[in-house]
């Protein structure tokens, strides 16, 4: 893995979908989760995580599995 910084605040990590509690759902390679994974390792705080999404791709219930990194906020657009 490749950081060139000595810690992240904050990443915006896309996603097919999101629940409001911060679930996530990619394209089923585990990307995201071994990054963030590795970020515990390297930094001594994890990133603050926001799901960017618009309103179809935020779901009531996605299945997970305990290597799944949860988002701290999700953010969407809203209906006008």
């Amino acid at each position: 893995m490749d950081i060139f910084s000595d810690h992240l605040d904050l990443v915006l990590v896309p996603g097919l979908g999101f629940t409001n509690d911060g679930c996530r759902i990619g394209r089923g390679k585990g990307y995201y989760d071994r990054f963030f994974a590795n970020c515990g390792a390297v930094f001594s705080k994890s990133p603050y995580k926001i799901g960017l999404a618009f309103n179809e791709q935020v779901i009531d219930k996605i299945p997970t599995t305990p290597l799944d990194v949860y988002m701290d906020l999700v953010v969407s657009e809203h209906a006008g």
